[in-house]
């Protein structure tokens, strides 16, 4: 055991560690720093994210002595005088989360993405958050709260179809409709399309729009034999998402 000093969201911490004990557990078992999930374990998920010297790193993998004396940032430490971090409040504001088990580290490697890139594009963002998992698969917002971040403005998938004809939208859903069949085979097929409502709680605006999109986000299927595929494009890998697969 030694005597380190770590420096956490402006705190010093004088703490007695191990050479190969891990930052992730110092920051929840020992501080109570619990916003820093524990999801994989290896490294991969990116639940675990902070920040050392402003630089998004995993913390289940990072020996605490290794970054003595850095300047480490958690989700804790985000907020000023009360106020929400931008990338926080911009996450809120798209609701870009459903369980949110894994938001802080989502929020946390956004910051850092933006610290280093004021403006990235859609395709920098995607391979700069390359590695963070969703384990609900809310994807389109957390790219979409993270360019409202950097102060661009984001197009909603919701409002990209709405822009698109009645014939267009009917004849994309009837397009995937076809696929799957190739790929489950004869039989009677039902669908459900996307309403990014269902997840996240979200209603349409009282325009009276017709806010159905073209994407297929549930299906059940039963064959001649009456065996019986019922597919939800939820994920669930042990965060008991109960309502969504409801």
């Amino acid at each position: 055991m030694a005597e380190i000093l770590l420096h956490i969201n402006g705190v010093d911490h004088h703490l007695h560690a191990s050479e190969d004990e891990m930052l992730l557990y110092i920051l929840r078992e020992r501080l109570n720093l619990t916003g820093t999930k524990y999801g994989c374990g290896e490294g991969q998920c990116g639940a675990c994210t902070v920040l050392v010297d402003g630089r998004p790193i995993r913390s289940c993998h990072t020996r605490a002595a290794s970054v003595a004396a850095k300047k480490i940032t958690t989700i804790e430490g985000l907020s000023d005088n009360g106020q929400l971090h931008r990338v926080q409040q911009a996450f809120l504001d798209e609701e870009a989360f459903q369980c949110a088990y894994c938001t802080p580290g989502m929020i946390i490697s956004a910051v850092g993405l933006l610290a280093g890139n004021a403006k990235p594009t859609r395709e920098e963002i995607v391979r700069g958050m390359n590695g963070n998992i969703c384990r609900c698969g809310t994807y389109s917002r957390i790219l979409a709260a993270i360019q409202r971040a950097a102060g661009e403005s984001s197009m909603s998938f919701d409002d990209e179809v709405l822009q698109q004809s009645p014939e267009s939208v009917q004849r994309s859903f009837l397009l995937n409709r076809r696929e799957l069949l190739k790929l489950v085979g004869a039989g009677l097929l039902v669908c459900a399309v996307d309403s990014r409502g269902q997840e996240s709680g979200a209603r349409a605006s009282g325009n009276g729009a017709d806010r159905t999109t073209h994407d297929i986000a549930s299906w059940i299927h039963i064959n001649s034999q009456n065996s019986v595929t019922i597919f939800t494009g939820k994920t669930e890998m042990g965060q008991n998402i109960r309502t969504s697969l409801a």
